[in-house]
């Protein structure tokens, strides 16, 4: 859980960095990049979070689909919102905001002794 939250944490910090102007501009990437760490952790915990093949595909395959969706999206939203205001600005804080669904879906997929097949069979 600790690793989810602290992931989540360098991502906003990151942006948050960016819009206000923070450090250097390098530093404030990496630090935004350093979020990246979320993907390998999502899928090691489809899994850690099933006891089946089974439960392991059915969880990856909604999850990836609707973060591949959003991962979609997202960036053409923040392109639109740079076209239509002439600033980097909006689009970031829309970036920082992606820390919300982030940050819930870590707490959800690592508290410990939770299995789908737990709840679904």
């Amino acid at each position: 859980m600790a690793l989810a939250g602290l992931l989540a944490a360098v991502e906003s910090l990151g942006y948050l960095g960016m819009i206000f102007g923070v450090g250097p501009a390098w530093l404030v990437t990496l630090i935004a990049g350093l979020a990246g760490g979320a993907f390998p952790l999502a899928i090691a915990m489809f899994n850690l979070r099933t006891r089946t093949t089974m439960g392991s595909a059915a969880i990856a395959g909604f999850a990836m689909g609707i973060g591949y969706l959003a991962s979609t999206l997202d960036p053409l939203l923040g392109g639109w919102l740079y076209a239509v205001t002439d600033s980097w600005t909006m689009a970031l804080w829309d970036f920082a905001g992606t820390v919300v669904p982030m940050a819930i879906g870590g707490l959800m997929m690592t508290r410990p002794g939770r299995y789908l097949e737990d709840k679904f069979v």
